[in-house]
């Protein structure tokens, strides 16, 4: 069965979908091709009415024989053979259409069963006499309806089929004179009107086929166009997974210094750089969150990696690289402003360095005791210039405290704090379980503790897929 799943198979280059759709409302497609493949897909439709018709019209046929034998007894042996011989060639019709020769006659098979089982009573009408003679043209109209209605022939052989049969039964009885005049002119008009109608539904039948079958090329045409498109895109955005791969760190700068990153996306617009000293103890850490998701999001991303990479000796003072990240920033981002954090930890004399713009808030852990680093209240990246900053009393600061032997520090996005729970959407892991993981994996180096508190995270959503990026460095403190 050959079915159409492509419009590339139907629309050929010099057709555009739009002139086929619009040609395809008539009763011929443009080109014996396009012809030929409408008949293919509009022949399992016909198929299944075809098969159900038959059926039908082959139990009435065949009960009909009841009234024949009523209305004309001297006619039995004659109704015998015309209702059991077409039945029986209906029965071979419909055994053959199992057959994919069918394909080929089927239309053309059922104009002449038609024909034939219309034609048998019809000659009941010259046969019989009297009253009954006269009102079995009903059963012709029957059959006729039945070659309309549920046949489903194309327009044309459906009509032909039509006035053939009406034709058989006046024209005969027209030359005859068998039928009174007036008689003869009322089954007539009853016939005629049973072949214009049908003719109607025939029109409407191949009508709304054709039409349908353009628009649904027209459909799969675009559709096709949106999956090579979603296709191109997703080529785009692993190329963009790979290049944002390499600019985030691809090892830790220390055993003592671990990052779990897990974008919403593909790619994302978190981001963390470590930053190495001379001082092989120092250790710079850089983590932001781009307003919004996605390429966008990531874009800006890859800006501030080339921004960190350019800027030198700033690196040494965290106010100092947060006041040249901003103005270069403030430039280029619109709305998708930067929150972020830079610190220098310095293991050796267990101190940490840091500055801030909007930032979630740093968490030292030591012990069971959990406590956020204290902040000066700040703007993110990329809203005012750092003169304007300064201007506001929101100028780039630098703080500088102690660490406990033996504690941790924590950098994060706020995707692990304002993650949800899918069956409780107004549980936020922060307030219900983020403190708890925290204070029950503190025990564990930082690389477990990362990987311990992102499968509670899991655990709490009720899914590893997230509504926003996901990023987390933590630093054990010598």
């Amino acid at each position: 069965m050959n079915e159409i799943r492509k419009p590339s198979d139907i629309i050929s280059g010099e057709l555009e979908a739009g002139k086929f759709y619009r040609k395809g409302r008539g009763f011929v497609f443009p080109g014996k091709k396009h012809e030929k493949i409408f008949r293919d897909h509009y022949y399992p439709e016909t198929l299944l009415y075809a098969r159900f018709a038959t059926i039908i019209g082959l139990s009435l046929y065949l009960l009909n024989i009841f009234n024949d034998v009523t209305m004309f007894p001297e006619l039995k042996s004659v109704s015998l053979v015309i209702r059991i011989g077409c039945s029986v060639g209906a029965m071979a019709m419909f055994a053959f259409s199992f057959r994919p020769a069918f394909r080929r006659v089927h239309e053309w098979m059922l104009f002449s069963i038609s024909i034939v089982a219309s034609c048998g009573i019809v000659l009941f009408t010259y046969l019989g006499s009297g009253v009954p003679a006269l009102l079995y043209h009903s059963g012709v109209m029957l059959c006729m309806m039945f070659l309309f209605a549920f046949l489903r022939i194309r327009f044309v052989l459906a009509t032909l089929s039509g006035w053939i049969i009406a034709l058989s039964y006046i024209v005969p009885h027209a030359m005859i004179g068998d039928i009174g005049r007036m008689e003869l002119m009322h089954n007539s008009m009853n016939l005629v009107g049973i072949v214009i109608v049908g003719m109607s539904i025939a029109y409407m039948n191949e009508y709304a086929a054709r039409y349908s079958f353009a628009q649904t090329l027209v459909i799969e045409e675009k559709n096709r166009d949106l999956k090579e498109r979603n296709a191109r895109m997703e080529q785009d955005l692993e190329l963009a997974k790979a290049i944002q791969e390499q600019y985030l760190p691809k090892t830790s700068p220390s055993p003592h210094i671990c990052a779990h990153y897990m974008p919403m996306e593909k790619i994302g617009g978190d981001f963390y750089e470590f930053i190495t000293f001379d001082d092989e103890e120092r250790t710079g850490i850089f983590i932001s969150d781009v307003a919004g998701h996605g390429v966008p999001a990531a874009l800006i991303a890859s800006m501030l990696k080339i921004t960190i990479a350019s800027s030198g000796a700033l690196k040494m003072e965290p106010a100092s690289l947060m006041v040249h990240i901003n103005d270069i920033m403030c430039r280029h981002v619109n709305s998708n402003f930067i929150t972020c954090i830079y610190c220098i930890v310095d293991r050796a004399s267990r101190t940490v360095t840091y500055s801030m713009a909007g930032h979630s808030h740093p968490i030292l852990i030591n012990g069971s005791s959990v406590d956020t680093l204290p902040t000066p209240r700040s703007l993110p990246l990329g809203l005012f210039s750092s003169a304007e900053l300064t201007g506001m009393g929101k100028g780039f600061s630098t703080t500088s405290i102690g660490l406990p032997a033996g504690s941790k520090l924590l950098l994060y996005t706020d995707g692990l704090t304002e993650a949800r729970r899918l069956s409780d959407p107004d549980s936020l892991f922060e307030y219900c379980e983020m403190y708890d993981a925290i204070k029950r994996l503190a025990h564990l180096p930082c690389r477990d503790f990362t990987r311990g508190l992102y499968e509670s995270l899991v655990y709490f959503r009720g899914s590893s897929s997230f509504e926003d990026d996901i990023c987390m460095v933590c630093v054990d403190i010598a």
